[in-house]
């Protein structure tokens, strides 16, 4: 573990299971015991024994916070009964204006998958929404060969629909439904 890096309750009852110091594991991640131990008091857990025959109880609310981060130097060092916490995310309650307002800090591996989710969905929907300038390029590009009538039955509101998009994006309905078929033909072969 690198000096300095968060680690979980979990983390932290494991390596002390496996005989690991509270000091070590302090200095391990560039803490010092006593904050250790009010980070454990502070989310719900009740101190038994000192030093390193010192176990902890969980007495908490709701269930253990096993996959929590350590949290240091934040909040008032209470738990408030009336300011909930979620796995991971500090809530400090402020007044303002005979009101409670809830402020959030997130942790860096928080804000790390905030910036993924939003990555993935402007790809997700830069995929699934081709521009427009590219259809018109692939209208373009359909190759000029004799033309054959079919009649179709679709249902009334596919119809509707193919009529809207035609005016909106001012294209020929029989190039729309020639390159759609294009696509679905080549998507199922």
């Amino acid at each position: 573990m690198n000096k300095g890096e968060m680690i979980t309750y979990g983390d932290y009852f494991k390596r002390r299971s496996e005989g690991e110091t509270v000091k070590n594991i302090a200095e391990s991640i560039g803490s010092n015991t006593k904050a250790l131990n009010r980070s454990l008091e502070r989310v719900g857990y009740v101190s038994e024994g000192t030093g390193n025959d010192q176990k902890w109880i969980w007495k908490g609310e709701g269930a253990e916070p096993l996959e929590r981060e350590f949290l240091f130097g934040r909040g008032s060092g209470g738990n408030s009964s009336n300011v909930k916490r979620d796995s991971h995310t500090e809530v400090k309650p402020v007044k303002s204006d005979d009101s409670l307002v809830l402020h959030t800090v997130f942790t860096q591996l928080e804000i790390a998958a905030l910036k993924e989710m939003i990555g993935n969905h402007t790809r997700a929907k830069e995929e699934a929404a081709p521009e427009i300038g590219g259809l018109y390029d692939r209208i373009r590009g359909i190759e000029p060969e004799s033309k054959v009538r079919k009649t179709i039955v679709i249902n009334e509101s596919i119809g509707k629909a193919l009529d809207r998009f035609a005016d909106e994006k001012r294209v020929n309905k029989s190039d729309v439904i020639h390159l759609a078929l294009l696509d679905f033909i080549k998507k199922h072969t």
